[in-house]
């Protein structure tokens, strides 16, 4: 399936990163004993571009996320990224919960991931500290995850899945359980990362306006089983994208068009 039109790719700061990572995915299945999860998914999803999937609870927005990151296996189809195996060490997740070590300072926790990979202290810290300081919490490097607001925590949460500088970002409903007015922040935080370093996002929500807000392309998925039954560009341009963009008339109608496929799809599974 060729990729869907789209705005074009945002310009990156730093051309010396990994080039982002496209995915394909080729009649994807999934099935849970006799449940069948997803069925007959496949997508081109193109390098760079920020892709967000909706869909009622239930309808595999997760276990597609899972696959796609190499925490699931698909029982039929396939995978590719670039058009081979997904290469090591190319991909972060960020979920709903921001999952921080309470034990360790801000700091060590955005640093845990070069951590783990060998890198040596100086080397992670001062990667750990540039990553604080891009989301505004080069003063919290000290403190306690416990000490911090939601919002600071999902920051701090999108600092260590950035600090390796991935190629794929995987993100799983990051800002669900945050209040309306951080949500739209970390909205804006999230595009600013994205556009400022090369790589693929992949973003799950349950918000109809936040995947038209972030999005290049929006794909709506139906339940029992997991399937795609819209796909839809969102083409306005990034450079444009403000809150005050969620009330024109374009805004409107891309999510009316989402909302009357979600419509579509519960009644079809109600069948």
């Amino acid at each position: 399936m060729p990729p869907s039109p789209t705005s074009p790719a945002p310009t990156h700061a730093d051309p010396g990163l990994a080039a982002p990572l496209g995915v394909r995915l080729d009649g994807v299945g999934r099935r849970f004993g006799d449940l069948d999860a997803l069925r007959g998914v496949s997508l081109d999803l193109a390098p760079g571009r920020l892709v967000a999937f909706i869909g009622p609870s239930g309808c595999g927005k997760t276990t597609l996320l899972r696959i796609i990151g190499g925490l699931d296996h698909a029982t039929a189809g396939r995978v590719t990224y670039d058009g081979g195996p997904r290469p090591p060490s190319a991909l972060s997740f960020a979920f709903q919960d921001a999952r921080l070590l309470p034990w360790r300072s801000v700091l060590r926790n955005v640093a845990l991931p070069l951590e783990l990979a060998g890198a040596p202290r100086p080397q992670r810290e001062a990667r750990a500290r540039d990553m604080l300081a891009r989301v505004d919490l080069a003063d919290f490097a000290d403190a306690r995850p416990h000490t911090l607001s939601g919002g600071m925590q999902m920051r701090v949460a999108l600092a260590r899945a950035l600090v390796t500088r991935p190629r794929l970002l995987l993100l799983d409903e990051p800002f669900g359980a945050l209040d309306a007015i951080t949500r739209v922040d970390l909205d804006d935080e999230l595009r600013r990362l994205w556009r400022a370093d090369p790589m693929t996002v992949l973003l799950v929500t349950h918000s109809i306006s936040e995947a038209i807000y972030l999005a290049d392309r929006v794909i709506v998925l139906a339940p029992r089983p997991g399937r795609i039954i819209d796909d839809i560009p969102v083409d306005i341009p990034h450079a444009a994208r403000a809150p005050a963009v969620r009330t024109t008339p374009d805004f409107v109608q891309r999510v009316a068009r989402a909302q009357a496929a979600l419509e579509r799809g519960v009644r079809a599974a109600a069948r």
